[in-house]
């Protein structure tokens, strides 16, 4: 009899360490996407603003991990369309030199720190994704992208 008692009390403290360590690790990864927002909002404002594209300040994003996963730093744009015509190579260029003015660095020295991912226009609203290249999972993502 007390053996079933030991072994359902081992199972309980089991259960309870294992759902303490995932718990720790989603909220690690919450704060981790939230800094990686800030600074790209921070990164992308600045870049629009270098480009003489209006927008509403704050920059907002938000984050494009619902569709493609968990851990990927990958953040979605919505601005009124610039009356100057700008391309997504433009802005991914200025987001680079702003990088490389803040010493941000890729963890892959393959990518740049931040990269347009898509960018689209409808109904008088551009739309853009960025990336920051900080993590493997965010890496994937831009493998998967650069496959379709």
């Amino acid at each position: 009899m007390y053996w079933l008692i030991l072994v359902l009390l081992v199972g309980i403290v089991a259960a309870v360490v294992i759902w303490w360590r995932i718990m720790r690790r989603r909220q690690a990864l919450r704060l981790f996407m939230h800094h990686s927002q800030k600074l790209t909002d921070q990164i992308v404002a600045e870049s629009l603003t270098a480009l003489h594209w209006p927008y509403q300040p704050p920059l907002r994003s938000a984050p494009v991990a619902d569709v493609w996963g968990h851990g990927i730093m990958g953040f979605e744009y919505e601005t009124a369309t610039p009356k100057i015509t700008i391309t997504a190579g433009q802005l991914q260029n200025q987001l680079e030199v702003i990088a490389t003015q803040q010493h941000i660095a890729s963890s892959d020295p393959q990518y740049p720190a931040f990269v347009v991912t898509d960018f689209w226009e409808r109904a008088g609203v551009v739309h853009f994704d960025v990336a920051f290249v900080t993590n493997a999972p965010t890496i994937a993502y831009l493998q998967d992208i650069q496959r379709v």
